[in-house]
């Protein structure tokens, strides 16, 4: 008996050693980029427009975030967005805003442009609501380096929402598309009314 309790603390060493073989491994969980997609439509335009950039630091960078219980925000750990917001949101307008709005000569090429950038303000699902949420500072300009040499067309805030089934972040992905569409075709209704289109 005295040889079965000299073996005991051996044993149990032994079986908290091979212990952790002996439980299932956790699934790999794997982290998964995703994109807001293409437009599907070139808007028609007064003028030709180019796309300079949209400051804004929304979210935990690349993360997904989500909009838990109020003023929480949740980052998602293995959903990223293949680029930050704000340059999916540039490119996704480029995109779409590219219509001919008339050629420009080569000696007045800037005289008829229009600058659009400005500032991401809400990039973010709220997952009580199942809503996909985009707020953007747009500011309509002709170019110019300093603020006094450009012509402001408009400055505006602007906020649309898309649903989305609130449990994939593939249908998150989605639904920020198609806010990026509702942007696109409010910015180019707006251009119209600023040049008298209605």
């Amino acid at each position: 008996m005295a040889r079965v309790f000299r073996f005991l603390p051996s044993c149990a060493v032994l079986a908290a050693l091979c212990g952790c073989s002996l439980l299932p491994v956790p699934p790999e969980r794997r982290t998964v980029y995703h994109d807001i997609g293409f437009p599907k439509n070139v808007l028609e335009l007064p003028r030709p427009v180019v796309v300079t950039r949209f400051d804004g630091d929304v979210g935990d960078r690349a993360k997904m975030c989500f909009r838990v219980a109020g003023n929480t925000i949740k980052p998602d750990a293995f959903n990223r967005w293949s680029q930050p917001p704000a340059s999916l949101l540039r490119r996704y307008l480029t995109l779409a805003l590219r219509g001919s709005g008339g050629d420009v000569p080569a000696t007045d090429a800037k005289a008829g442009l229009i600058e659009i950038g400005g500032e991401l303000i809400r990039f973010d699902g709220d997952l009580d609501s199942k809503t996909a949420t985009l707020c953007v500072l747009v500011v309509a300009s002709t170019p110019g380096r300093r603020l006094v040499e450009r012509k402001t067309f408009f400055r505006e805030v602007f906020t649309v929402t898309a649903p989305f089934d609130g449990k994939t972040a593939s249908s998150f992905a989605e639904a920020m598309g198609e806010a990026s569409s509702k942007l696109a075709k409010e910015i180019a209704s707006r251009l119209g009314k600023a040049h008298g289109g209605g």
